[in-house]
């Protein structure tokens, strides 16, 4: 099956305009677009939305739903407080005056009696020393780890809930120069610009982090500069120490869960189960395509000729998935057909599409968020790395597509692409956290 996605920006988004998908595997998108929606003009400003093209064939175009940023932060270690020396009371005896060496009995009585350690040990209000440090310490470790912790959140608030990229200006940015600063050493200017130097700084410490080096804080990259509450670096209590705590950890639940009935939200578990894919990257995937309201009628920038539903379905991706369709002698769909559709009965052709595109391009049995989201927007990044470029400058994807290129280099990448799928993610758990 094959659909295909374009998502509208979302309200309260940066001034990047929309898109539509476009890749070099399909028919040119102008092909997919002109029974659809007037054609773009190769200078047309960003903020036109541009024409719908297939997902399928590789010709989905669409430009980020919002793009103010987000990251986290975690203060270092004081350091432990010194231990204690501990007291020890010292007997005395009288020195003979005939001898200026004590007797042997004296130097027996310097060592302590068993009786008496057992008897000062039972002595009401006081306990060993040892006993007394340990305690000490772990007061001190309890102050250490709550000035962490805040210093934590307070970076975490500072920093907003949103992804930061070059371009971007404000008091989210600043702080992020001070936390990279503070990570890195560097000396950035905290003056709220997020130029190449912060770009630079961000690929820096996601390099140092084992993280694709985008230049663009997202929700991965924000997690590694908070660290995880509890501890920088320490893992929760209990669980696996090769598995670090998280900033945030759905668990069971599914993000943007509470537009969902419990049937519903069945349904997204099964057919991820059958994907091979998680839950929650696919609750994003369908976020990022309707805005956040996971409706099977939603219609791209409110045309109603425009790409529908949960993956923006075009025009050009159902007559792909009609072929099939017919082929196995199943009913033929179209965009009023689907638009008309109940969720789980919408997210049995969102399962038919993302199985085909996934299987044919190789994604393999663990599929990625960015996969997902590839599948959905540009196949050909499906089963590559978050390095690859998806559009170069020239094209009309890339045109269409511009406010990617974070660090300006007239290329776009699947992981620059990935950060519009991650900023959803990243609502999605900031809702469950508010809940």
């Amino acid at each position: 099956m094959a659909i295909s996605s374009n998502l509208p920006p979302s309200t309260g988004s940066s001034s990047s305009a929309p898109s539509t998908s476009d890749t070099s595997e399909a028919a040119p998108a102008s092909e997919a677009a002109t029974s659809e929606a007037p054609a773009e003009s190769s200078e047309a400003p960003a903020a036109t939305p541009p024409a719908e093209a297939a997902s399928l064939s590789g010709e989905h175009e669409a430009e980020p739903n919002s793009d103010t940023p987000n990251f986290d932060f975690a203060a270092k270690p004081d350091g432990e407080t010194p231990k204690q020396a501990s007291a020890e009371g010292t007997p005395t005896s009288e020195k003979s005056p005939a001898a200026e060496q004590p007797p042997a009995d004296a130097k027996a009585a310097e060592t302590p009696k068993e009786g008496d350690a057992k008897a000062a040990a039972e002595t009401p209000g006081s306990r060993p020393p040892s006993e007394g440090t340990q305690q000490a310490q772990a007061d001190a470790k309890a102050k250490e780890q709550d000035a962490r912790d805040k210093a934590r959140a307070d970076l975490d608030k500072s920093l907003g809930d949103k992804s930061l990229r070059r371009g971007q200006n404000g008091e989210q940015v600043g702080a992020l120069q001070k936390a990279l600063n503070e990570k890195l050493g560097t000396n950035l200017k905290a003056d709220g610009k997020f130029g190449k130097g912060t770009s630079d700084a961000v690929k820096q410490f996601q390099k140092q982090n084992g993280l694709p080096a985008d230049g663009v804080l997202g929700p991965k990259t924000r997690e590694k500069l908070l660290g995880a509450k509890g501890g920088a670096d320490a893992a929760k209590p209990g669980a696996d120490p090769s598995k670090p705590a998280t900033a945030a950890d759905p668990g069971d639940k599914l993000i943007f869960g509470d537009k969902l009935s419990p049937e519903e939200q069945q349904k997204v578990r099964d057919v991820a189960k059958r994907l091979g894919a998680k839950p929650n990257d696919l609750m994003a995937v369908m976020a990022t395509e309707t805005d956040g309201s996971l409706s099977p009628s939603k219609r791209a920038y409110g045309s109603k000729n425009g790409a529908v539903g949960l993956i923006q379905f075009t025009g050009t991706a159902i007559k792909d998935m009609n072929k099939r369709y017919a082929a196995a002698g199943e009913d033929l769909i179209s965009k009023k057909g689907l638009a008309k559709m109940s969720f789980n009965d919408q997210m049995g052709h969102v399962e038919n599409y993302l199985s085909h595109m996934l299987k044919t391009r190789g994604a393999g049995e663990n599929v990625s968020r960015n996969d997902l989201y590839s599948a959905v927007f540009a196949p050909t990044g499906v089963g590559k790395s978050d390095e690859a470029s998806l559009y170069r400058r020239g094209t009309s994807a890339y045109r269409a597509n511009r406010s990617l290129d974070m660090d300006g280099n007239g290329r776009i990448t699947r992981g620059e692409l990935g950060s519009r799928v991650d900023d959803w993610y990243q609502r999605g758990l900031n809702g469950l956290q508010n809940t």
